[in-house]
């Protein structure tokens, strides 16, 4: 599993990392945050839920066992 791209931002003082990778999604989150020591882990909330999903579950679902805190963003609404 390799990284593509990092980035650190400073949001008033709360220190933030973007990562892309490659690899299983749920997989790559998990262990990236265990490598960074992460505290918390934000994701979106948006489902496609596929019949992958039905049998093994979803990244969400699978991500949720980390031992760091988890942030779901839902999708935002554009106006009608």
């Amino acid at each position: 599993m390799g990284h593509w791209l990092s980035s650190k931002h400073d949001f008033q003082g709360i220190k933030a990392q973007i990562d892309v990778m490659s690899g299983d999604p749920w997989q790559a989150i998990i262990q990236n945050a265990d490598h960074l020591d992460a505290d918390l882990i934000v994701m979106g909330s948006v489902r496609h839920r596929g019949i992958e999903d039905t049998f093994a579950g979803t990244t969400l679902e699978r991500v949720a066992d980390c031992p760091c805190d988890l942030l779901l963003a839902p999708p935002q609404r554009s106006d009608p």
